[in-house]
């Protein structure tokens, strides 16, 4: 995984999604897995309903524009600010000096209801960090076993 990010992006098509319930952005290795982008101290996420989370808290609504199925979401690192693009359309920093305070940084999706689907289609592999192809190959799909408000939403590459 990536780690001291100041310049990373990487893009995603929404190949199925009900409701929109997919997260996007970046965390630290320090984050917790059975939560979504976000949803503790360790994670800065947008969800496609336009929310911006961090710390378990909604720290901003209408952020840029929804999107879901058949979208492509591109979510970028730069000077450290996160910023999203929605199908090409740039809406600007979401989260400000997020890569200046912390050192460790690592892109982040989280897909909260069953059957959500995304493919990655383009990330970054520059020296500053480089994924290893294998991870992202094929499409993430969630997978919920017993899942109450999403805290069991696993993430498996199929």
């Amino acid at each position: 995984s990536p780690s001291h990010l100041s310049n990373y992006k990487f893009t995603v098509k929404v190949t199925r999604s009900t409701r929109s319930h997919v997260f996007l952005g970046f965390c630290t290795p320090s984050r917790d897995l059975r939560t979504y982008v976000g949803g503790d101290s360790h994670g800065w996420g947008c969800i496609g309903t336009g929310a911006l989370w961090h710390g378990r808290q909604k720290v901003r609504e209408g952020y840029g524009a929804t999107w879901g199925e058949g979208d492509v979401v591109t979510c970028y690192l730069r000077d450290g600010d996160i910023g999203y693009e929605v199908n090409g359309v740039d809406y600007g920093i979401a989260f400000e000096h997020v890569g200046k305070k912390e050192r460790r940084l690592q892109p982040a999706i989280g897909l909260y209801q069953k059957d959500d689907e995304v493919k990655v289609v383009e990330y970054d592999d520059r020296k500053e960090g480089k994924w290893n192809e294998d991870e992202w190959e094929g499409t993430i799909r969630a997978v919920l076993e017993g899942a109450d408000g999403g805290e069991e939403v696993k993430e498996k590459i199929v």
